[in-house]
């Protein structure tokens, strides 16, 4: 069985393809090739992502390369990955941080290549790994489009931002044989407002009493008797992004961050520097 402790040093643009299946005892890796592709970052050199031990408290660490650069992933596992001996009860498959725009190649703030249109295509493969391997339910952790699709120019009544997350919906529509369930990120909201992402990505908002929309849920996952409720956090109800500016969420933001990042007085919140 497999506890997954955290990932280090992977940076946003990369397409996590994660491929968890659920047991009487726990979850287990299903797929050995759970990262194939990165998004806007380029292409994985190679297709396994991690490594099993002969000991099975031993910690693993395999690195994989991307155009940008080197990125590890650091784990633990609980015992030896096998071949479970039954099929397992429940699988779903995780992806994140697809950051897809319509724009040409660049770099990310700290220098990173960028491979904008690319992440189109990785969605696509992601959700056709998913659909063979007849996940039960994928989960999109959010970041679906990268921020740079609001410096696109509208031609048309749509908002870019929307355009390009109809783009990635139909390439992830691959994916026929469950569900998938959205989240949003701070990129969504560079882009497009609660009610368009609600409407877009079915995500159910519903107003608290003081008026801001939320995005809190949980969903039921069931199969042959078998139940796996996922519990989805708004990481963006107290935030900057989305509110506007009489909003009380935003102030106890806005005041965190006073208190927190230096660089947010300057306009430059997003910056690393003077940040541990």
């Amino acid at each position: 069985h497999f506890d997954l402790m955290s990932f280090a040093r992977l940076p946003a643009g990369i397409l996590y393809l994660l491929t968890f299946a659920a047991d009487t005892e726990g979850f287990t890796m299903r797929s050995n090739g759970i990262v194939r592709r990165s998004s806007s970052l380029g292409e994985i050199q190679g297709e396994s992502y991690y490594h099993t031990d002969t000991n099975a408290n031993a910690p693993w660490r395999q690195k994989v390369r991307v155009r940008g650069g080197p990125l590890s992933a650091i784990g633990e596992t609980t015992s030896p990955l096998a071949e479970t001996a039954s099929p397992p009860k429940l699988s779903f498959g995780v992806i994140a941080d697809i950051q897809y725009a319509p724009i040409d190649d660049g770099e990310s703030y700290g220098g990173v290549p960028r491979y904008y249109r690319h992440a189109l295509s990785a969605a696509r493969h992601a959700a056709e790994h998913f659909q063979e391997e007849k996940v039960d339910l994928v989960i999109n952790l959010g970041d679906i489009i990268d921020g740079k699709c609001q410096e696109i120019e509208q031609t048309t009544e749509t908002n870019p931002g929307i355009d390009a997350i109809r783009d990635v919906m139909e390439a992830l529509s691959v994916y026929k044989h469950g569900e998938i369930l959205h989240t949003y990120g701070n990129h969504e909201l560079y882009n497009v407002n609660r009610n368009e992402l609600g409407e877009v990505l079915s995500i159910p908002f519903f107003s608290e009493p003081c008026g801001e929309q939320v995005g809190y849920r949980s969903h039921l996952l069931e199969k042959d008797g078998t139940r796996l409720r996922f519990v989805v956090l708004d990481t963006y109800d107290i935030a900057v992004g989305g509110r506007c500016e009489t909003s009380s969420k935003r102030k106890l933001a806005e005041a965190l961050l006073s208190k927190n990042n230096p660089n947010f007085a300057l306009g430059n919140e997003n910056s690393p520097e003077g940040v541990e």
